[in-house]
């Protein structure tokens, strides 16, 4: 899957296979195998209608953010601002997977 977001001064950010981990913090590392995080229904992305539904919000999320600050101390608040904005338009647009109960 490509995804092209589009940013200030013509410049683009092109995403490739966007990998998405499924832990939100190092202090999930920590916590007991036994709890499981809610995977997402990546597979919705083969909808052209949902694809297109994120790569607008991915657009919008980056759009409202500020620039990065262009400083070495910076980059990985940058980064997380980026994932963050990745999440949440996933969250928003592919959801999350249906549980399938075995009865």
């Amino acid at each position: 899957m490509t995804l092209r977001v589009p940013l200030p001064d013509h410049n683009r950010l092109t995403l490739i296979s966007v990998y998405a981990p499924t832990l939100d913090s190092e202090d999930d590392v920590n916590e007991s195998p036994a709890k499981r995080s809610r995977r997402f229904d990546v597979a919705r992305l083969k909808i052209p209608e949902v694809r297109e539904d994120y790569a607008n919000r991915l657009t919008e999320l980056q759009s409202e953010t500020p620039p990065p600050a262009q400083q070495p101390d910076s980059v990985e608040a940058d980064w997380s601002v980026f994932r963050d904005n990745i999440s949440k338009a996933r969250e928003d647009a592919v959801g999350y997977c249906r549980r399938s109960h075995q009865d």
